[in-house]
């Protein structure tokens, strides 16, 4: 709105005065004119006062909606499916993981057997206590089959190669590899599952990374709001690249939202993910989550990283486990 003052010169122009005037028709012109200024003033301030009104509880209404959507059930905690990359031959490592960070007891780490288990008794509690539900993610189905599940064969096989089983694995049913669509594949078989089983976020883990449970859960509690708040939410450790033009979540560990792994894993296709693809596991999933076409919320685990990587030696891992799970601060946690 233009400013009051604006529609003086317009009236005063309007207004033609005869040559001769007693002095009581100059003072009822003064007073005529003076009213019709007034009345100008007053409906352009009122006019912008009401516009100030309308943005200002439209403004409101806008803050009291963000708020809500940043609101944290405290009758959801949020879930998270955490895949452990593993392989056939890695059955040590797997070991060491089971009797290390998944050897606490804590109710809030769960195997996905177990999980599932729990969601569909039928005498079950609507809300289980488990937030992180985690399974070694091996590729098992031989060397006959694509790396990346492109066909109408089964997501998943009940073995590996070499027909070995494990409770707590999950055999996906393509050929092992590392770059070229075990990640793709594990959130296709990720998304359908979160969609069945209401998880709210997908994480892939590294099996030379150590993982301190306390401080992972104090992240997720601080930082990752469950159903339906949970949309376009990426992140990690963060890392840019030059050759992409864009920022993606180092390998050792990532997650992203339910609906950003139904992106990748389905939505976004095979052929798409081919092009866009450079055979680099974490740098190729940045591609393929910033390829949505709507804005994504990164969240940078730079300033409190909940494990400790690399761990390539057990000695060392053993000894991280027994020493210094102290070091992944809480605290740190929280300001990723």
């Amino acid at each position: 709105h233009p400013h009051p003052s604006s529609h003086f010169p317009r009236y005063a122009l309007s207004i033609e005065y005869p040559p001769m005037k007693t002095s009581k028709q100059c003072s009822f012109s003064t007073l005529l004119f003076l009213a019709c200024a007034a009345l100008t003033v007053f409906c352009s301030t009122w006019g912008t006062e009401s516009n100030t009104n309308l943005h200002r509880s439209t403004q409101s209404k806008s803050e009291t909606e963000s708020s809500s959507e940043s609101h944290r059930s405290s009758d959801k905690p949020t879930t998270m499916l955490l895949g452990i990359f593993s392989y056939s031959k890695g059955g040590d490592r797997r070991n060491l993981i089971r009797e290390t960070y998944l050897s606490t007891g804590d109710e809030r780490f769960c195997s996905l057997d177990d999980f599932i288990e729990q969601k569909t008794k039928d005498d079950g509690p609507k809300l289980i206590p488990c937030q992180v539900i985690y399974t070694f993610i091996i590729g098992g189905g031989g060397k006959d089959r694509p790396t990346d599940h492109d066909d109408s064969k089964p997501l998943t096989v009940s073995t590996d190669d070499n027909g070995n089983s494990e409770k707590d694995c999950t055999y996906l049913n393509i050929k092992e590899n590392m770059e070229h669509g075990k990640s793709t594949t594990y959130m296709k078989f990720a998304s359908s599952l979160a969609e069945e089983y209401d998880i709210d976020f997908i994480g892939k883990f590294d099996d030379d990374a150590l993982l301190g449970p306390d401080v992972f859960i104090d992240f997720i509690d601080e930082n990752l709001p469950p159903a339906p708040y949970n949309r376009r939410i990426y992140g990690g450790s963060i890392r840019t690249s030059r050759t992409k033009n864009h920022y993606y979540a180092a390998g050792e560990f990532y997650f992203m939202s339910t609906d950003l792994a139904l992106w990748v894993g389905h939505e976004m296709g095979i052929d798409a993910r081919n092009e866009v693809m450079i055979h680099i596991e974490d740098l190729d999933m940045g591609s393929y989550v910033h390829s949505h076409p709507r804005p994504i919320k990164y969240i940078n685990l730079m300033g409190g990283i909940p494990y400790f990587h690399p761990m390539k030696k057990v000695s060392e891992f053993r000894e991280h486990w027994d020493l210094y799970m102290d070091q992944l601060s809480p605290e740190l946690a929280k300001k990723g």
